[in-house]
């Protein structure tokens, strides 16, 4: 047999891809898909193509006009109602789902057919489910030219006003750690006011007001919907930027914190789940270990690792090779013997088609072949298999094999030029 020479053959690969969108500027589901777009293009191991879809059909067609290999979907219920998976079964390529609400539990007990997957851009998840890929969050291009630091302290914050996000918690904590301050709130309307009614808007404002028991201490609030340079901006003028959300368990990471790190400003948050990726940060940034001027005091160097971590081109390569990682796993999966896939009754069927591996099983280890049952050797044939086909994704594979003295397919790997073992 001659050797195999292995090497990480899907860094090599190139593909097309297909962002599937839906219609509607004034959600951050919506602006999340077009942040992810502009991180995706700034690495050119897939090229991009991109579509707002209001439908199946509108999908279907969008990835006929693009041919893509992959389509991936900026989905959450809400915002893509018609999307289900035995429809996703008529696109001809891979279809790669946002699970933007991901954390472990809920990315561990994923399903899916065979050609789904799901990005999770949490940095805290552990792989633990095959079709469930972490990914880092990423950020928006820092501010080019930050306003110096206000005269007056002030702390700023801002997110659509939905239950739960503290912004009234906020603006007494202001007032209790500081004599005299400025907060800014921005406050957008959404496309759809059943997300955020006026009425609920108005209250949080109010809540806010009823908060606030010094003279010194002043609330500004604006109602602009920033493009991604203008929210920066917004956030690199203030002093400190906090998110003090409550509760957030079974929630995915909060994006606010994505254009915090691009402000370049230090960053408050509380302990909710939403922020669990900025908990390990030291000295803290949580406002329930330290005061919002000691947070201040440090300036940002705590998130250096972040920012670089979650700039949009090293973020958008990692996402493009998450995704091609996906592809050859697959592609190696369906390009066994038998077309099944690794998870599978070996029966006749593969008996069948395995003769390759058996007949290396006879040829490298005749001895232990030859005392096992005749139809059991199949089980080892798989084993040979499939250990040569994922080993050829790693340069310098090892492999611990256990009990393994009476084990036909330890016995053959030096051949396969796998010494590792």
């Amino acid at each position: 047999m001659a050797p195999i020479f292995l090497s990480q053959a899907w860094r090599q690969q190139r593909a097309n891809g297909l962002l599937v969108n839906h219609r509607g500027e004034r959600c951050g589901v919506y602006q999340f898909g077009r942040r992810l777009l502009s991180a995706l293009a700034s690495d050119d191991d897939i090229t991009w193509a991109y579509a707002e879809c209001g439908n199946l059909e509108e999908m279907l067609a969008a990835e006929a006009a693009a041919h893509p290999d992959v389509i991936l979907l900026n989905y959450v219920p809400f915002t893509m109602p018609w999307v289900n998976a035995s429809d996703l079964g008529h696109c001809r390529s891979v279809v790669f789902m946002l699970f933007h609400e991901a954390y472990q539990q809920a990315a561990d007990a994923l399903v899916a057919p065979p050609s789904q997957y799901f990005l999770c851009p949490d940095p805290t998840l552990v792989a633990r489910n095959p079709i469930a890929l972490p990914v880092p969050r990423f950020i928006p291009p820092p501010c080019d030219r930050p306003d110096p630091e206000p005269d007056v302290f002030t702390v700023g914050s801002f997110g659509f006003a939905t239950p739960g996000k503290g912004f009234d918690r906020l603006c007494g904590l202001v007032c209790d750690q500081c004599d005299e301050a400025i907060i800014r709130l921005n406050l957008p309307f959404h496309d759809s006011e059943a997300v955020v009614p006026v009425e609920q808007l108005n209250a949080i404002v109010a809540a806010c007001r009823a908060r606030l028991h010094k003279t010194g201490v002043q609330l500004e609030v604006t109602h602009h919907f920033f493009d991604d340079e203008g929210l920066v901006a917004f956030l690199a003028g203030n002093s400190i930027n906090a998110f003090l959300y409550e509760g957030g368990d079974g929630r995915g990471i909060s994006s606010c914190i994505d254009f915090a790190l691009a402000s370049g400003r230090p960053i408050a948050i509380s302990s909710s789940p939403m922020f669990r990726h900025l908990h390990g940060i030291n000295p803290s940034i949580c406002v329930e270990n330290r005061s919002l001027s000691a947070i201040a005091e440090a300036g940002t160097e705590p998130l250096r690792h972040h920012r670089k971590a979650y700039e949009q081109c090293a973020a958008g390569r990692t996402w493009n090779q998450a995704i091609l990682e996906a592809l050859a796993k697959r592609r190696i999966a369906y390009d066994v013997p038998d077309g099944r896939g690794f998870n599978k009754l070996l029966d006749d069927r593969s008996r069948a088609t395995y003769t390759k591996a058996l007949a290396d099983l006879r040829q490298h280890s005749p001895e232990v072949s030859m005392r096992k049952m005749s139809k059991t050797n199949i089980q080892q044939a798989y084993a040979l298999d499939a250990i040569e086909r994922l080993a050829a994704l790693y340069p310098e594979p090892r492999i611990l094999a256990v009990c393994s003295s009476e084990d036909a397919v330890v016995s053959c790997l030096p051949s396969f030029r796998i010494d590792n073992i």
